[in-house]
Formats: structure tokens, sequence, C-alpha cells
């Protein structure tokens, strides 16, 4: 009974989590900060939620490193830090309405969209991060989507209302 973008979006979450791959995803709030090893994923970039937010509006993704208990030694995956309460506004959805990021669009956008899309082999160029958030849009029945993604500038082939092409060939072709 489920809808075509929430079988897509359930296929994203399902092959990161059936990967052979290590994906971190750490949720804070504004007022919490990152782990020791969130902030060395990301660099230093970001110490608190409240940075994080003001700095990336909310999500940021790097490589998975290794660190024992972690990521075992050699393995590829993503990091995502997400900021629960996100309050950083977004001005680049398509009602042009400002608004913060939702935790369920800047997962799916860090997570699958940086993440899953950047690894794919399949990949048709895209902006995979902001189809895979508008993909949780769409999934969750929210009548907007967002269209830009910073300076960015999207390929001619860019539909935010779409499901990402590397998430339509993961699926059976009964769901497509």
């Amino acid at each position: 009974g489920l809808s075509k973008h929430e079988k897509a979006l359930f296929a994203g979450y399902a092959s990161l989590v059936n990967g052979k791959e290590t994906n971190v995803v750490e949720v804070v709030k504004r007022s919490e900060t990152l782990s020791a090893y969130g902030q060395t994923a990301i660099g230093g970039f970001a110490k608190t939620g409240a940075d994080l937010d003001a700095e990336a509006g909310g999500g940021q993704r790097a490589q998975a490193g290794y660190e024992p208990g972690i990521v075992n030694m050699g393995a590829e995956g993503s990091y995502a830090a997400i900021v629960m309460d996100s309050q950083a506004s977004l001005n680049s959805y398509s009602d042009h309405l400002g608004r913060a990021s939702l935790p369920g669009e800047l997962l799916a956008h860090e997570l699958i969209g940086h993440g899953l899309g950047g690894r794919a082999t399949y990949s048709d160029g895209v902006d995979e991060a902001i189809q895979a958030g508008n993909l949780y849009l769409q999934a969750t029945g929210r009548p907007y989507f967002r269209k830009d993604h910073g300076a960015v500038e999207h390929s001619a082939g860019f539909n935010p209302r779409a499901i990402p092409s590397f998430l339509v060939g993961s699926l059976p072709f009964w769901q497509r």
C-alpha cells in the first residue's frame, strides 16, 4: 500500500542499511555538542548543532572514517550529522516560503543523496541530494519541494519532483 515515492524512499534506506558500507548518523539538538567522532569526520566544521545549523542549514555529510568500535578499518560509507530542531531558514522552496528543513528531509538529503547517490556508478549527474530530500517531502505529502542547492547549478535533466534515477534503478521492476 505504499506510494511510489514511499517505495523509493524505503529502497534508498534499505540499500544503505543492507550495504557493506558503514553509514554513521548523528542526530543532535541545537544545544548539543557533536561527538568527538563527528567533529573529526567533518574536519572541525561545527562543534554544536547551532554551529551546524548556521553553517550548513541543519545537515552535513562527510566520508565515514576509521575509528575502532564505530567504523571498521578500510570500510567505506558516510557520516551524516542532522540537527533535530533546525531553525536555519531556506528560501529555495517552490512556494517561496522560507522554512527550516525537516529532519527526515535532511537525512534523505545527506545520507541517500550525498551518501548513496554520490557513490552510485549509475548516477546521471543531477543534484541527487536535492532530489533525495524532495523524495522525502513527496513521500510525506508535502505540497512543496526544494529547487536549489546553494550556488550549485542543476543539470538540464534535473526534475525535483522525480524519484532520483539511481533509486528508480534499484527498485524491482514491479514497483517502478
